[in-house]
């Protein structure tokens, strides 16, 4: 039964790990879009639409992480169940003298590899988020400007209907 339980968490470990490979992948290719951008009208557009694109994907991605890590501790606490029946706790070192060799060190190996990828991520987001804040910087500038020329414009012309004025001569 402990090696049903292990079995089933180490295939939602892999398909984490498998999300998250796709996602780096994913996410260095939008870094690479992001350095190679430029500044005309069309850059802005297809900038734009990239990113909607990337935030769903990066969204659908942590939503299925998230569900997956929700099956994974109903499935740890079923494994801490029977490893407290047989008198230990819910560690990975204690897993090895319960488990096969070949399954326990896939389980670690899965493990450390989830923490490599998540790693990576961490990473990659430290190099896109500037880039991001960098654009958006530029966009609340341009936004200043155009505010800014828009009451000058303002000043000098009145947008508003004039009223009209009945001079009343006789009295």
């Amino acid at each position: 039964m402990l090696e049903e339980y292990v079995q089933n968490l180490i295939a939602l470990y892999q398909k984490d790990l498998e999300d998250y490979q796709e996602l780096l992948q994913k996410m260095q290719a939008y870094h690479n879009f992001l350095n190679s951008t430029g500044d005309t009208e069309e850059d802005r557009d297809i900038f734009q639409q990239k990113l909607e694109q990337f935030a769903a994907y990066r969204g659908q991605i942590f939503e299925n992480l998230q569900q997956r890590a929700k099956q994974a501790k109903e499935l740890e606490a079923e494994i801490s169940a029977q490893l407290a029946q047989l008198g230990t706790s819910l560690e990975i070192r204690t897993l090895e003298t319960h488990l096969p060799a070949t399954l326990y060190s896939e389980l670690l190996n899965l493990a450390e590899l989830l923490r490599q990828q998540m790693a990576a991520v961490l990473a990659l987001d430290e190099k896109i988020i500037p880039l991001l804040n960098q654009e958006l910087n530029v966009i609340k500038a341009e936004l200043h400007r155009l505010q800014g020329s828009k009451k000058t414009k303002n000043v000098y012309e009145q947008t508003g209907q004039r009223e009209a004025r009945f001079i009343d001569k006789i009295k």
